[in-house]
């Protein structure tokens, strides 16, 4: 992207990019990946709350195989389905077992 403006001192001749315009470049950069980590962050504080919800209204049911099926669902609103799903397999193939548990 250059904005066409004649700026080239005598030492500069060969770059062909107005420095500015590399500068705003660097900034869109930024600006960009900073969206993506806020981003990252709402979804972050999205699974927090759900985990907190599923804990506050399930977690002090009683009986084993309910418990269990709160911790699967926390785990699951914290993690995700694509990293609970490899959370499971990872289990499995290091000869652990996870039970879901029974829901309320």
């Amino acid at each position: 992207m250059d904005c066409g403006y004649n700026w080239k001192p005598e030492l500069e001749k060969d770059s062909d990019s107005c420095p500015l315009c590399k500068f705003n470049s660097g900034m869109d950069m930024i600006v960009q990946n900073n969206m993506k980590l806020q981003a990252k962050i709402n979804q972050v504080r999205r699974n927090n709350e759900a985990a907190m919800d599923i804990l506050q209204t399930y977690g002090n049911i009683e009986g084993s195989d309910h418990k269990m099926w709160v911790i699967d669902q926390t785990l699951r609103a914290l993690m995700g389905d694509v990293k609970y799903k490899n959370f499971i397999k990872e289990l499995n193939e290091i000869g652990y077992s996870w039970e879901e548990g029974i829901a309320p």
